[in-house]
């Protein structure tokens, strides 16, 4: 008998064999609810079960007569969450609103595709904030397609039913997220990648809204909070995570800095970003085209961008702070012409008495030999960064070289039709993804080049021009295919952009730093035609506010003798300094000359009054326009 317990031995058999993957790694009990348990929706994990031994061999026999069942996509986990209204909502954002997010259909890691419905899985509130954006989306198309009047007056958003929905799906998001926050410990329970998407997710609403204070206010206050808790994990873990949706977040917002002056407080923060050095450098090198993807090629690209235009933030920054400075001496000057020397030392006295919180700033300020090495400093990071825009330059034209030859050869491939037309349709969206970059890295090259440069001559040598018309030939294409996709599309082909991006702000660049003519205007005609009637305020106000400069600079510019047209000189140069959205649908925009009078010492200032619904009939040369 004894024997025989001998021989018989125990199989052995492992602590848990039932529970979703994280809770047997973690050794935890799991309640095995379905899809997802309680622990991993606690702990924002990605809940999935495994197939038992049996059931694999169970399931190899009976694989010839039993299909195997689709897998669960986070869409239809959300689909059998919600109610009919609900599920219109999330389906026209998820098929709508994330088309209008940019003229590519979806950043390279799939953030609006899949991060985002991942996290309306997850997390209740993240879900009402897309529903929300679906409804006042769906307001917004409704509203127009009503249209009325001799110019189609478009009525407020408000009258439409989706707007009720809207409105109580987004103060629900909202009063909860706030909740969350606001309790003891908020840091360490709320992850940095859920306070982006959600801070992404209310500018969108704010954006869809029309309403700009709002989304200056969310937004830095995003971006401030996201930047205490990425110095913190730095210092705890030691890496630098830089996320994909953060460089999203961080690269639109500083082009709102840059482009626009609607929106002051992101623009103080990314400022004081900007003014680590340590966090910026140079952005990654281009990857090996032998161990990535196009779509990798491509996210790589975007984080070296995001860090580009975050430079030249801090760049204009410095600028700004030297011209303040200069601004100051000059009235110092005239102060000691007409009150004397020691009323002018009297003076300087006064401010450093009564500017105690600036007093390191200013002291830093007009230092000269600190001025003289934050130059040096940036002459370097502009040198480096200039040699690493022309290697990207370099790669990425490899690239697109190779997809346009390939591109060529599958309308010539003998596969079967169905393999050739998805061949042919890999490879088209991929010559499309590379040549947007290309154009976007040939605009930051231009810009590299010329940051630290305010010269007149800066942007009027011949190779300049040339590279600008080189820029403007791929913008040219890229512009072309998207109208051509708009026309081969049904009404919903014909929505407008929600948020300006890199084609739109590359463009525009262009347009304002380079005043030769015939660049200047080829520029802004394309930009003219990514923005529709559909486009959103916010898109509608970087080219309105760009054209005001552009009309006024174009009264100061010299004729030729030949009849041409000749330079603008610096005193007729004009910045975008100011601007609202009225009630009727009016954009009021302040234009101030970059340089001061000669007579007085004095900027010009020129306030117009710009209607969003003239924007499609907008003159390039002179024009009419209500100057006040």
């Amino acid at each position: 008998m004894a024997e025989a317990r001998a021989d018989r031995k125990k199989a052995p058999t492992r602590r848990a064999r039932t529970g979703c993957v994280p809770c047997r790694r973690a050794h935890r009990k799991c309640d095995e609810c379905k899809p997802v348990c309680q622990r991993c929706v606690q702990l924002k994990l990605a809940c999935s079960y495994p197939q038992t031994k049996h059931a694999l061999a169970g399931g190899l026999g009976r694989a010839v007569v039993r299909p195997l069942a689709p897998a669960i996509r986070p869409s239809m986990l959300v689909a059998a969450l919600l109610d009919p209204s609900s599920t219109l909502y999330f389906d026209y954002f998820k098929y709508v609103v994330v088309s209008q997010l940019g003229t590519q259909a979806d950043d390279p890691t799939g953030f609006w595709s899949a991060t985002v419905l991942c996290e309306c899985v997850r997390d209740p509130p993240a879900l009402d904030a897309v529903i929300s954006i679906g409804a006042l989306s769906r307001a917004g198309r409704e509203v127009l397609d009503h249209a009325s009047g001799p110019r189609g007056e478009i009525g407020p958003v408000s009258s439409s039913t989706h707007y009720a929905p809207a409105i109580q799906y987004y103060t629900k998001a909202i009063a909860t997220f706030r909740q969350r926050i606001d309790q003891p410990g908020s840091d360490k329970t709320v992850p940095p990648r859920t306070l982006l998407v959600y801070t992404i997710l209310f500018s969108i609403f704010e954006t869809l809204h029309g309403n700009t204070t709002a989304f200056d206010y969310l937004v830095a206050n995003g971006l401030r909070s996201l930047h205490m808790l990425r110095r913190r994990r730095r210092v705890l873990e030691g890496a630098d995570v830089y996320d994909d949706a953060e460089c999203f977040l961080t690269r639109t917002a500083t082009w709102n800095a840059i482009y626009s002056p609607m929106y002051p407080q992101t623009r103080r923060v990314l400022a004081s970003i900007a003014s680590e050095g340590e966090l910026l450098l140079l952005g990654p090198a281009p990857p090996d085209s032998r161990s990535v993807s196009v779509k990798g090629f491509w996210r790589t690209w975007w984080q070296f961008v995001t860090r580009a235009v975050l430079w030249h933030l801090r760049v204009q920054s410095f600028l700004d702070r030297v011209e303040e400075r200069r601004r100051r001496r000059r009235g110092r000057r005239q102060d000691m012409g007409a009150r004397g020397d020691g009323d002018a030392d009297d003076d300087d006295e006064h401010d450093d008495n009564n500017n105690s919180t600036n007093s390191k700033r200013r002291a830093g300020l007009e230092d000269p030999a600190a001025e003289a090495a934050t130059l040096a400093q940036l002459q370097e990071e502009q040198r480096l960064l200039v040699s690493r825009s022309n290697l990207w330059i370099s790669s990425t034209q490899a690239r697109l070289d190779d997809a346009t030859e390939r591109a060529a050869a599958a309308t010539t491939t003998k596969a079967k039709r169905g393999n050739r037309a998805a061949y042919q349709a890999e490879v088209e969206a991929s010559r499309r993804i590379l040549t947007n970059m290309m154009f976007g890295l040939k605009v930051c090259h231009l810009a590299h080049c010329r940051a630290l440069d305010q010269s007149e001559t800066a942007w009027s040598t011949q190779a300049c021009l040339d590279e600008c018309g080189a820029a403007l030939d791929l913008a040219q294409d890229l512009v072309a295919e998207l109208t051509a996709a708009r026309a081969s599309t049904s009404s919903g082909g014909s929505q407008g952009s929600i948020m300006s991006d890199g084609l739109l702000i590359g463009l525009l660049h262009l347009a304002r730093d380079c005043r030769d003519s015939g660049v200047r205007w080829r520029a802004f005609a394309l930009a003219q035609q990514l923005v529709l009637r559909p486009s959103t305020r916010h898109v509608k106000s970087f080219v309105l506010g760009t054209w005001a400069c552009l009309q006024a600079e174009e009264r100061g510019r010299e004729r030729g003798r030949d009849g041409g047209t000749g330079r603008i000189p610096r005193s007729h140069w004009y910045d975008w300094t100011g601007a609202s959205w009225d009630e009727a649908g009016a954009l009021h925009v302040t234009i101030t000359t970059k340089e001061p009078d000669p007579a007085s010492g004095v900027k010009r200032q020129e306030s117009l009054v710009l209607e969003r619904r003239d924007l499609e009939v907008l003159p390039q040369y002179g024009g009419n326009f209500t100057v006040c």
